[in-house]
């Protein structure tokens, strides 16, 4: 969703620019996959032809938002980045693997302007043993239950697995509400949504008549990545915003709220363990239908 209102931020760039800052206290991170800020001065024209040829390069992989480092190698990834486009995802990524050789992990980010963990329902309701949830080893609640969820289209996540196969590096997704952040290794996203009774997926209505669906894991079957910290909340004009539609169509307006996150324990915890990792190039088969189930 484009901003009007002066920020030029997309709702998608306000979750990144998030995750962005809540990592750069314990790790190094970088913006890597193709992000809307490359589109700010393309006429419709260049904006379209720009698509085309980030699709072209990725050839149906999808680069994650983020790669990851630790914080000692912050100043090799600086001087790497300096012989390199500002806009990487026109970069094919033969030319890129002096920064994939020392990332941590990538990371997807999602993000959900119009809802809050604490207004919804059942968030703090105990979890229970659920059968359909026995091969996940988790507790949860009822399948529609209203919590937070992480969502993710079936083609991103298609995407997704093909680049961190190719590249053998550990992905996390991460998804941004308006008061908290929650996360899921892509690996295990993969492994729940191969088993359909965990995961809902959903049809979604676009702006217009278009629709697309989304595969949305409760929070509970991931982390928490990140908390509010604060938030300043101003009348409208004062603060950044976005265009958005309600359910019946109407087009209004909502704050782009500015709020500080702090990074979870766990997140931290889920990005370290893949510190050993070993990067390398991977010939995948072009067809992943039985690594995806479909």
């Amino acid at each position: 969703m484009r901003n009007n209102f002066g920020s030029n931020l997309t709702d998608g760039q306000w979750g990144e620019k998030n995750a962005l800052d809540i990592l750069s206290k314990h790790f190094f991170a970088i913006q890597y996959g193709p992000s809307d800020a490359g589109d700010k001065k393309l006429s419709p024209e260049e904006k379209k032809e720009r698509k085309e040829k980030i699709c072209q390069i990725a050839n149906g992989r999808r680069r994650p938002d983020l790669l990851v480092y630790a914080q000692n190698h912050r100043n090799k990834i600086k001087k790497i980045l300096k012989d390199l486009p500002r806009d990487l995802s026109l970069v094919p990524e033969i030319w890129l693997t002096p920064l994939l050789e020392h990332a941590i992990c990538g990371v997807e980010v999602k993000t959900s302007l119009r809802y809050r963990s604490a207004l919804m329902p059942e968030f703090d309701l105990p979890l229970k043993e659920m059968k359909r949830l026995k091969n996940c080893g988790r507790m949860g609640l009822r399948k529609n239950a209203i919590v937070p969820h992480i969502f993710l289209k079936p083609n991103d996540l298609k995407g997704l697995l093909r680049w961190r196969l190719e590249n053998n590096m550990p992905v996390q997704v991460w998804q941004f509400l308006m008061d908290t952040a929650w996360g899921i290794d892509l690996d295990r996203a993969n492994t729940i949504y191969l088993d359909s009774k965990n995961p809902v997926l959903q049809k979604k209505q676009g702006h217009g008549a278009s629709s697309y669906e989304t595969i949305n894991y409760p929070y509970y079957l991931g982390y928490q990545v990140a908390k509010k910290l604060w938030e300043i909340l101003m009348p409208n004009g004062d603060v950044p915003g976005y265009q958005d539609y309600t359910k019946s169509g109407k087009l209004i307006w909502r704050p782009m709220p500015n709020v500080t996150f702090a990074l979870a324990k766990k997140a931290i915890k889920e990005i370290k363990k893949n510190k050993n990792y070993e990067f390398r190039k991977i010939r995948v088969r072009s067809n992943l239908d039985a690594i995806m189930g479909s």
